[in-house]
């Protein structure tokens, strides 16, 4: 201990040590540093005690407060498995060309025969007969999102 003082004392003494001394004495005195130390200190001041500012601060702590933030920024339950499969190497690629392909694959539906035709066919009673029949019942029914799971389990 009485050792490591004795190099700390001799480097506070050395000349490169007095001569950061000096240095920054001599520009805590300058007017540019003084200057910018009120200037920064003043603009500290009014950034704090600004309506803006505490407007902002308002507004973040309401933000903060909403069921939507909360729930965004909840942890997950612990018996739900969330599984991103765009990151699978199974699912991942077929959903990266999806993403490629469907907005050109929707420009040029837009602009083809067979939507002109789908959409006056939507107009006729047939469309009426087509969506009611059993084969497009049961494909909504294989395609149809699952019911989320009832909360009443959870609790």
């Amino acid at each position: 201990m009485a050792a490591e003082n004795q190099s700390r004392d001799y480097l506070d003494d050395s000349a490169l040590a007095r001569l950061c001394r000096q240095i920054r004495a001599y520009l805590a005195t300058t007017w540019f540093v003084r200057t910018g130390v009120a200037l920064s200190n003043g603009l500290a001041a009014a950034v704090d005690t600004s309506a803006l500012a505490k407007g902002g601060r308002a507004v973040m702590g309401w933000l903060r407060q909403s069921f939507l933030y909360r729930w965004l920024t909840k942890e997950p339950e612990p018996d739900v498995i969330v599984i991103d499969l765009r990151e699978t190497y199974t699912v991942g690629p077929l959903i990266a060309l999806l993403d490629r392909l469907v907005p050109t694959v929707d420009r040029m539906w837009r602009g083809s025969l067979a939507a002109r035709a789908t959409s006056r066919l939507q107009t006729t009673p047939i469309w009426a007969w087509l969506s009611e029949s059993r084969t497009v019942q049961l494909l909504r029914a294989a395609l149809e999102p699952p019911e989320p799971p009832d909360s009443e389990r959870h609790d």
